[in-house]
């Protein structure tokens, strides 16, 4: 988000609310969601309980846009990856690279997301799965659209390009697990080449 033309009020109150959001996710990393009041995030972030109460209704809204806010700004760098110039190929190693470098970035919400969100089952928690699930939904479309691309041009085989779209997610996703198991024995960037050579060799032209 360009902050530059916006008013300083407008701008401090955006740099308060993200001050906020930051002491949340270490509190719940730190603690688990249901173990994190209130007003300890407050005083993490130093500021009173009024003010949080000023940018977000309750703890589970904190929540909701805590991670509806991760998931938007990845949305959106993923989406530029994918549409990015360049051969088929070269665009997918880029967008597989850029997967792990969100991962590792946000890797405390990351933890938090797979650790409690599913566990929670309250209505707002199905709605921030299905906000995510839409958003992920889209990227798997954007990446089909891409290997559709390299299909035509001889670069990958002819198959259906959602299918093949679907199966490289697959593929990441069974590497960032095993990351976020075993960060030390499975880097998900030291396995890029890996992911690339096994959805490559199942996708390239024959």
């Amino acid at each position: 988000m360009n902050t530059e033309k916006m008013p300083r009020r407008e701008r401090e109150r955006l740099r308060h609310r993200a001050l906020i959001l930051d002491a949340a996710i270490e509190l719940f990393s730190e603690k688990g969601y249901q173990n994190v009041s209130v007003q300890e995030i407050a005083r993490r972030a130093e500021f009173s309980v009024g003010a949080l109460y000023s940018f977000f209704e309750s703890k589970e809204r904190l929540y909701e846009s805590l991670v509806l806010s991760v998931a938007e700004e990845h949305h959106a760098r993923l989406l530029a990856a994918l549409r990015r110039e360049g051969e088929a190929s070269a665009v997918l190693r880029g967008y597989v690279a850029e997967r792990g470098r969100l991962f590792t970035d946000n890797i405390k919400l990351v933890r938090l997301y797979f650790s409690e969100t599913r566990a929670l089952g309250s209505p707002m928690q199905s709605a921030v799965c299905e906000k995510v699930h839409e958003l992920y939904h889209e990227l798997v479309l954007e990446a089909a659209s891409v290997i559709e691309r390299g299909v035509r041009e001889g670069a990958f085989r002819e198959g259906d390009p959602y299918h093949m779209a679907v199966a490289l997610e697959g593929i990441i996703n069974a590497f960032l697990f095993c990351w976020l198991q075993e960060p030390e024995r499975q880097p998900y960037e030291a396995n890029v080449p890996v992911i690339l050579d096994i959805f490559l060799r199942g996708a390239a032209a024959r």
